[in-house]
């Protein structure tokens, strides 16, 4: 199972996956500042956590230069999930 994060200017959008399929799903407003959208974002990956869970993608909007995303408007929030998931598995071990 996976867990795919979308994070759009309008709406949080987080999903437990498996084998193509939608288990579970959570979605909220995006929060429009740093602290209400890190915890908004654990938060809702929290919700739909499973145990057996091999990873997590994540979706953010921004420009491409040849497929890659480049200077994402919100890339300094992006570094800071990452941080949060982190520690949020790290502890689970």
């Amino acid at each position: 199972m996976k867990i795919g994060a979308d994070i759009g200017g309008s709406n949080l959008r987080v999903a437990l996956v498996n084998n193509g399929k939608i288990l579970k799903y959570s979605h909220i407003k995006t929060p429009n500042n740093k602290s209400s959208f890190l915890n908004a974002i654990v938060s809702e990956i929290k919700k739909i956590d499973e145990s057996a869970v091999s990873g997590i993608g994540i979706g953010i909007p921004g420009p491409l230069k040849n497929g890659k995303l480049i200077n994402p408007p919100i890339y300094h929030y992006i570094i800071l999930i990452w941080k949060n998931i982190l520690k949020i598995y790290l502890k689970k071990k």
